[in-house]
């Protein structure tokens, strides 16, 4: 299993859940005998999976639960929605809300496709107001052609990963089950067959303690860093 994690100061509370959901997808593919991944699905089961593993971290976890927000075209006024996942520590003071999207992308995608995610989940997160936190969380699904090798897979990958740093993130999270390259499935519905290898996560904060923050905010990962591969 190959996995990397990289979280700034503000989210490290985050890396015991990180760390366990990566031990818990290797079981979930080891119980299918390597020939279903957990996150293939949709975002749902995958934030499922997370918030299983912040419990079994010792964090305190809730999904889709009703909570306040503000207006989508008028920030002064509130109304019901949901939020995502919110994950907080037990004892701690430390609690952060996520809106959650899940996408699943080509060798050949659309350059600027990830800075347009995760500046839309800027739009969503920043409704919620209810934590000292507010962040989105975007599941990023690579899907690899039969024809393409393990290097394009790589080559996609730090794409990936090189634009989300550029836009600006907070934590990121790459996680890539053992012995899964030759496991083929269709993508949702009649198509073609894709691998489906690794699951990529892109956190970025939006707010804290309810103000907004800047894209160049100081406290972003550093555009430098690279996950080993």
């Amino acid at each position: 299993m190959t996995n990397a994690l990289r979280l700034n100061k503000r989210l490290s509370f985050l890396e015991p859940a990180f760390l366990q959901l990566e031990k818990n997808i290797e079981q979930y593919v080891e119980a299918f005998n390597r020939e279903e991944l957990p996150y293939y699905f949709n975002e749902r089961a995958t934030v499922s999976l997370l918030q299983g593993a912040a419990w079994q971290a010792d964090l305190l976890a809730m999904e889709e639960y009703v909570t306040v927000k503000t207006h989508r075209t008028d920030p002064k006024e509130e109304a019901a929605g949901r939020c995502d996942i919110y994950i907080a520590e037990k004892a701690g003071p430390k609690a952060i809300e996520f809106e959650v999207k899940q996408k699943k992308i080509k060798f050949r995608y659309h350059t600027g496709s990830v800075k347009k995610w995760l500046l839309n989940g800027d739009n969503d997160s920043k409704r919620n107001s209810n934590t000292t936190i507010q962040a989105s969380l975007t599941f990023v699904v690579p899907m690899i052609a039969p024809d393409k090798t393990k290097e394009d897979h790589t080559s996609l990958v730090n794409r990936i990963v090189k634009e989300a740093l550029e836009t600006g993130i907070d934590g990121l999270h790459f996680c890539m089950p053992s012995n899964t390259w030759n496991h083929l499935a269709k993508d949702v519905g009649p198509g073609s067959d894709y691998r489906w290898p690794s699951l990529i996560t892109l956190i970025r904060v939006s707010k804290v303690r309810g103000k907004e923050l800047s894209a160049s905010n100081i406290n972003r990962l550093p555009r430098s860093i690279s996950i080993p591969l």
